[in-house]
């Protein structure tokens, strides 16, 4: 009597309190070689890790384009803020906050989240 099925569950959590469930299982012929049991179960388990962070990485990226625009919408906010004081007599800060991670033009994003 051999292996007859395989099983690989992964949860990973995603903030906020929320995580995400992701399980696969692999039914086996009659007769198979031990050797060919772990390969395959290698095969499943990489499978879903690639796929339980595929959907995440497409999330990430769809937050990050979200919060790009929001960080747009607050510079032009503050230079609308400060030609406002100063038209009304108030000297705002002359210095210009730096943000270096939001000056990066491009990121990258890998299996497991930002590179």
């Amino acid at each position: 009597m051999g292996i007859k099925t395989v099983t690989y569950k992964r949860i990973l959590n995603i903030g906020n309190y929320e995580a995400r469930h992701l399980e696969a299982t692999f039914e086996f012929p009659e007769n198979t070689t031990p050797d060919w049991v772990e390969e395959e179960s290698t095969e499943l388990m990489e499978f879903v890790e690639r796929k339980i962070r595929e959907d995440h990485s497409v999330e990430i990226r769809s937050q990050l384009a979200s919060l790009e625009r929001e960080v747009q919408q607050l510079k032009k906010d503050r230079s609308s803020l400060k030609f406002l004081l100063e038209s009304s007599g108030v000297k705002p800060e002359t210095a210009e906050p730096e943000y270096p991670l939001l000056e990066a033009e491009e990121y990258e994003i890998g299996e497991g989240g930002f590179l």
